[in-house]
Parts: structure tokens; C-alpha cells; sequence
């Protein structure tokens, strides 16, 4: 629970993964998805949140270790970021196949 009430207020990034979460599952609510659309939206949205409290440990040991790892920190810095870009990629698409036969 410390954990992620740290990364709740350091993480702007994390704010906006709630946000947008909230925003999806009320999406989720109105537009009526099925069982099975609930179950992969959650998974979804867990994903980004694991892959960004994942992203926020390693910037946090990093700027511990950093003059020690100068040489490498901004690329495993940077290598996390992506991570954190697939999942959120993977979550919108994850979306987009959910929600458009729904609007249309």
C-alpha cells in the first residue's frame, strides 16, 4: 500500500492511467460490454498499471544507483518507457476492438 500511494503522488503518469481507467469503465458500463469484454478491459487496465508501477521501481532504484550506472541508466530508463508505451498500445487496441462494434 505505501508503494502505491508513493507512486500515486509522484507519478503524474500514474494519475492519468486511473483517470482513463475510470473513464473506460464507465464507457464499459454504458455502452453495456459483455462478461467476456469486462474480464479482457480489467486485464488490460491491470496490465498498464503493473508495467508503470514496474517503470517507477526501476526510475527510483536508478536514481539511486546512477553514478554508478551512469552509462546505462538513461537506456534502461529509456527501455522501461517503451515497456510502459506497449502496454498502453496493447491496452488501446485491447479498446478500440471492444468498443467500436459497440458504437456502431
Amino acid at each position: 500500500v505505501r508503494g502505491m500511494s508513493y507512486a500515486l503522488r509522484h507519478e503524474p503518469n500514474l494519475r492519468l492511467d486511473i483517470l482513463a481507467a475510470v473513464v473506460v469503465l464507465a464507457a464499459a458500463k454504458l455502452v453495456g460490454v459483455r462478461v467476456w469484454e469486462w474480464l479482457l478491459l480489467l486485464i488490460a487496465i491491470t496490465f498498464v498499471f503493473v508495467v508503470e508501477l514496474v517503470n517507477t521501481a526501476v526510475e527510483r532504484l536508478l536514481d539511486l544507483l546512477q553514478p554508478r550506472l551512469h552509462m546505462y541508466a538513461r537506456d534502461v530508463k529509456d527501455i522501461m518507457a517503451g515497456a510502459t508505451l506497449v502496454a498502453a498500445a496493447v491496452a488501446l487496441a485491447i479498446g478500440v476492438v471492444i468498443f467500436v462494434p459497440h458504437l456502431w
